[in-house]
């Protein structure tokens, strides 16, 4: 049963959101813990935002980013498709477990049918539990591959 204090409005980011964008950001480094916190140029965020290849959705509780969704759009060449990279999700640690990282993954699947990219896909790390259960409990398929960084 979800109790929510305040409706969660899900919104996509458009290219006059650079404050959104780099809120997002911060929240990925708090959620994901990182160590080394890093942060693109303004420039280099608004060129992202401008770009119908990136996508970001973000999740508010009233005025309180609570969690966001990047991917890419990646045209095949062999079909007039394209699929879906999901490249972060995240959900602020008070407020997971409420459905918002589903609600995130189901905006994200429903634009990419709207834009003709009716696949999406996700890395996610084998000793990464937490996210093989959440992409589990959210419809997806897991296919064992290598992925190999140079």
């Amino acid at each position: 049963m979800n109790t929510r204090a305040k409706p969660i409005l899900i919104d996509k980011l458009h290219k006059e959101d650079l404050v959104k964008l780099k809120d997002m950001i911060l929240l990925f480094q708090e959620v994901f813990e990182m160590k080394e916190k890093e942060m693109s140029s303004d420039e280099r965020l608004q060129s992202l935002l401008n770009n119908s290849h990136f996508v970001a959705f973000v999740a508010f509780s009233g005025e309180e980013l609570v969690g966001g969704a990047t991917a890419y759009v990646l045209p095949k060449y062999y079909s007039e498709s394209s699929e879906l990279f999901l490249y972060d999700l995240a959900v602020k640690k008070s407020f997971q477990r409420q459905g918002i990282g589903k609600e995130l993954m189901e905006n994200m699947r429903t634009y990419g049918k709207q834009i003709g990219a009716p696949e999406l896909f996700v890395a996610a790390h084998a000793e990464d539990q937490h996210a093989l259960k959440f992409y589990t409990d959210v419809g997806g398929r897991a296919e064992e591959v290598f992925h190999f960084t140079f």
